[in-house]
């Protein structure tokens, strides 16, 4: 005889609150847990029920009430709202009932909740380095502020659409000293959608860096005005705030050379995301009516944004994943991801709480919490798992702390990572070198460009000024040209000659800051109403590389150098002479020294004939000797004279 058990799973309701706008997330939501039931290995004794509220938009009572009904029923955990408003009241009845509160939104507040956790990563990770009260204080520069001081941007310009942009970059603002950035911002005009006196005004004021921050379906529209007044080329870059510029359409900005970067949270290149799509295509699960509203579907005005399901009439098919169409990896929106994920972070929660979860109604009318509410709040930020936004893992505030952002650029073959961004080393390009040079290289094919020069032989000359046949580029010769010509023979590049005006090489005056010549000719190049009357796009010439010249022009590496030198003959070392030693005095020196010598030991010896105490006997035991010696000698005058200039001394000593 055998037994077998069965068991039951426990019922786990995960509700979703979700306004009017939000039928993306709440897709997301519905076939998060339909996944996360089908996986046995995430929740193997517990199944979720999704409950998917709709509420009104901003209406902060209707959502009160319905949480109350819904806690009333039994819930684990309130996922939503997405609007700020309705969330804060949500979010204040789930801290008074100890209830779970999950959120996927972009919010300010630098203090969370007791029993909040957001899974998007907050504007201040985004922007700059986290204030102290909120989660690590000691994370360098964030994000954006990252991105603009490795590109070492000294003057820039921020267009915003509404104050959440402001918020979203108020960091920025607020960290350089106004001595070391110059920014100037400028706000979208709200009662209209024509935005070329506004990108004019920025044109016109010289300044080619911007920093974007709009919503995803207005930015195709600014990026096409941008084009038509002559502000999409390689002159200007742009750095646009938004996560999800991977799903906008810039086909049309690809072969321009603007320069394009943005940040991404999502990588559709990740395996993950790879087989997430392939289930919606494919999917064995029953499906649901929202399915088709997980990504924005280009009806909309202003749209080009690429959505997930091909909608098309009569049945007909989806296209295949990588077939370029509607339907690829770049379809997966951030906000999409986030609800996904934060359903798998709330699923792996459930997991590690080994417990028996009782879910029990709760009433917003009496004084009761839920007692299993703050373990599972705790459980929640424990989590530690990999998801579609990467990895995902809160500090115990709640906030996210651990993610990469993928820095992206548009390149000639579309939209590309070229390295990422995290909060402990910033950003980090994995671009090599000779990649961006082969991308600069390919920038340039089929291209004219402007080139003025000065005359001064044998650089350049003119080839015969009488010759009115000649025009174009026959009319110049010399150093110079043959050396652009080269290049863009090997470049697959065209040239345009010209003289600078005056034929002057020009520079910055430093009183009035204003610039002359070729310098002013550079310069202007991003000044001139279109970019096809743009004076110069470089200037080749005997130019010398200045301080204030590099202040505001980029120079090649000089590949001439010219200057005047001097040639002598090196000194060859010759023996030193015989009498080398007397070179340190002169010879009358030299001279006055040995008289000097002489005179004292004669002297000497003189005296010493004189005085009757130089006399010695030379035979000790006679008394009365007949014959006295004198120890001062002529050799022994001059030896002891010696001696004493040599501060030796001697055995010899006058008494």
């Amino acid at each position: 005889m055998s037994a077998v058990c069965l068991t039951v799973p426990v019922l786990s309701a995960a509700v979703g609150l979700f306004d009017s706008g939000s039928a993306r997330q709440a897709a997301a939501f519905r076939y998060a847990v339909d996944r996360v039931n089908a996986d046995p290995t995430v929740l193997p004794n517990v199944r979720l029920v999704a409950s998917i509220q709709r509420i009104p938009l901003l209406d902060s009572f209707q959502a009160s009430k319905r949480v109350c009904a819904l806690m009333e029923q039994g819930v684990a955990a309130i996922f939503g709202p997405q609007t700020a408003s309705t969330s804060a009241h949500v979010q204040s009845i789930c801290d008074a009932m100890e209830m779970p509160h999950i959120e996927t939104r972009w919010d300010y507040r630098l203090k969370r909740d007791d029993y909040s956790v957001n899974v998007h990563p907050h504007p201040a990770s985004l922007s700059k380095v986290r204030g102290e009260g909120y989660g690590r204080s000691r994370i360098p520069f964030q994000a954006y502020e990252s991105l603009i001081r490795y590109w070492n941007w000294k003057t820039f310009t921020v267009i915003y659409e509404d104050i959440d942009g402001l918020v979203r970059l108020q960091e920025v603002l607020k960290a350089p000293s106004s001595s070391e950035f110059k920014i100037t911002l400028r706000q979208l005009p709200a009662d209209s959608t024509d935005y070329r006196p506004l990108l004019k005004r920025i044109k016109k004021s010289g300044n080619t860096r911007i920093v974007l921050d709009c919503r995803l379906l207005v930015l195709r529209p600014i990026l096409d005005q941008a084009l038509e007044i002559g502000m999409m080329n390689q002159y200007f870059s742009y750095l646009i705030t938004s996560l999800d510029v991977h799903s906008v359409d810039l086909e049309a900005f690809r072969h321009l050379g603007t320069n394009i970067t943005a940040l991404r949270l999502v990588d559709p290149a990740q395996a993950v995301a790879s087989d997430l799509l392939q289930d919606w295509l494919q999917d064995p699960l029953p499906a649901h009516n929202g399915w088709p509203t997980l990504l924005p579907t280009g009806q909309r005005p202003g749209g080009q944004v690429r959505h997930l399901t091909d909608q098309r009439p009569g049945g007909q098919p989806p296209p295949p994943i990588f077939s370029g169409s509607h339907l690829n990896l770049s379809s997966i929106l951030t906000e999409t991801a986030l609800m996904y994920d934060a359903v798998r972070v709330f699923a792996h929660a459930l997991h590690a709480f080994n417990e028996k979860l009782t879910v029990r109604p709760l009433s917003c009318q009496a004084e009761n919490s839920w007692a299993e509410g703050n373990s599972l709040v705790n459980f929640i930020k424990l989590v530690r798992t990999g998801g579609l936004t990467g990895t995902i893992e809160f500090d115990r505030e709640g906030f996210r702390t651990e993610f990469t952002l993928d820095i992206v650029e548009l390149l000639q073959d579309g939209l590309k990572k070229v390295g990422y961004w995290t909060l402990a080393s910033g950003a980090n390009y994995t671009r090599s070198y000779g990649e961006k040079i082969r991308e600069i290289e390919h920038s340039l094919w089929n291209k004219t460009l402007k080139v003025i020069m000065a005359l001064n032989e044998p650089y350049v000359m003119m080839v015969n000024e009488s010759d009115p046949t000649l025009t174009g580029n026959a009319r110049f010769e010399g150093f110079c040209v043959d050396l652009v010509n080269e290049i863009a023979r090997l470049r697959n590049f065209s040239v345009e000659f010209d003289l600078v005006e005056g034929g002057s090489y020009g520079g910055i005056d430093p009183v009035t800051g204003k610039a002359s010549g070729m310098v002013k000719a550079l310069l202007e190049q991003v000044r001139t109403i279109c970019a096809e009357r743009a004076k110069a796009d470089l200037a080749i010439t005997d130019l010398s590389i200045t301080y204030e010249r590099e202040q505001v022009l980029d120079f090649s590496m000089p590949w001439m150098t010219l200057g005047i030198g001097i040639l002598y003959k090196k000194p060859t070392n010759e023996p030193p002479p015989l009498f080398s030693f007397l070179a340190p005095l002169s010879l009358e020196v030299w001279l006055y020294m040995a008289t000097a010598y002489l005179g004292v030991s004669v002297l000497l010896f003189i005296l010493a004939r004189f005085s009757p105490y130089e006399w010695d006997n030379p035979h000790p035991c006679r008394e009365d000797p007949d014959v006295l010696e004198n120890q001062f000698s002529l050799l022994n005058s001059l030896w002891f004279t010696i001696g004493s200039l040599m501060q030796q001394g001697s055995d010899i000593a006058p008494k």
